[in-house]
């Protein structure tokens, strides 16, 4: 691996895409308990509840995602586009070159797409979001300059 340092950054963030992908389907079987399930309102309305539940859980992951990253994030978080998208942003701690860290992203959108098939989006079905699941990724400079950014879809 080479030692410039976007391009680091740009692989450590996409390991911890990753894990925090990952870190947070761990937890997500037990999102829907002791709510209601989809059958119990409309489907619109409960595919909503169950982005909002999604996005609660996947929070809760940030804390541990950032404590071993190091000093790569200054902030992470985790938001929802209703009716079926949740969103990931990650905000460096340092000024990346922004054209070879998207450059590096591209060559990376078929592993996070995968992961996204494998599970960001069964982890969203599992939940209630029946149809549309999208995830998309926004990597920032701390200037808050976008890097890279895309909206993934369920394959079918």
């Amino acid at each position: 691996m080479t030692t410039n340092p976007a391009r680091r950054s740009a692989a450590a963030a996409a390991a911890l895409l990753i894990a925090l992908t990952l870190g947070g389907c761990s937890i997500l079987s037990g999102v829907v308990t002791g709510h209601h399930t989809p059958s119990q309102t409309s489907a619109g309305h409960s595919e909503s509840d169950a982005l909002d539940r999604l996005v609660e859980s996947a929070q809760s992951q940030i804390a541990g995602v950032k404590a071993n990253s190091g000093d790569t994030y200054s902030d992470i978080t985790i938001t929802a586009v209703h009716p079926n998208t949740i969103v990931y942003t990650y905000t460096y701690s340092k000024q990346l070159d922004a054209g070879a860290a998207a450059a590096y992203f591209d060559t990376q959108a078929a592993t996070i797409q995968q992961t996204c098939d494998t599970s960001v989006f069964p982890s969203m079905k599992e939940v209630g979001i029946l149809s549309g699941q999208h995830a998309t990724y926004t990597y920032l400079n701390p200037d808050g300059s976008l890097i890279w950014s895309r909206t993934f879809s369920a394959s079918d």
